[in-house]
């Protein structure tokens, strides 16, 4: 049973994440937090979690340690920003923004037009995608979550690339 936090949970991604977590069997605790819907309830964001009574809670009052898993969906900056904190413990990170998608700074930067202010660690980040690095997943304490059309893309053109066929 996990111990999860969702940073961003009000958000367009937040919202669909909450309702995947909600009817996850292996949820001992999913707290929500926001940066600015702070004491809302997170059924004001979509009738489809009406249901639930979660409070949004304040972002910066969050503490890594108590939780195995954080999910950021949050814009692009957001989880390097908190890498400092959420390093100190031992909460493993998923990202749904772009923060750790590229493993080259200089392209991240320019891809991105923001500084990339954890330049040190991102070659070292594990790419979310199951279908190809599954087992690097399992052990990875940042997992970066591809975006849906280079999924889409690596998922078809990888067979082919993996078989050496172009």
């Amino acid at each position: 049973m996990a111990k999860i936090a969702l940073v961003g949970a009000s958000g367009f991604t937040g919202v669909e994440l909450v309702k995947l977590l909600k009817k996850h069997p292996e949820n001992a605790k999913l707290d929500l937090f926001s940066f600015g819907n702070a004491g809302i309830g997170i059924g004001k964001f979509s009738d489809d979690l009406k249901i639930y009574d979660d409070i949004l809670k304040d972002f910066t009052t969050i503490n890594y340690n108590d939780y195995d898993i954080v999910f950021f969906a949050c814009p692009n900056g957001t989880a390097m920003k908190e890498y400092e904190n959420f390093n100190k413990s031992d909460v493993r990170v998923i990202d749904l923004a772009a923060d750790f998608r590229l493993d080259d700074v200089q392209q991240w930067e320019d891809y991105y037009d923001l500084k990339h202010i954890t330049p040190e660690i991102i070659s070292d980040i594990t790419y979310g995608l199951t279908e190809i690095n599954r087992e690097s997943i399992k052990g990875a304490k940042i997992v970066a979550n591809p975006g849906c059309y280079p999924t889409a893309a690596i998922i078809a053109l990888h067979p082919i690339l993996k078989n050496k066929m172009i």
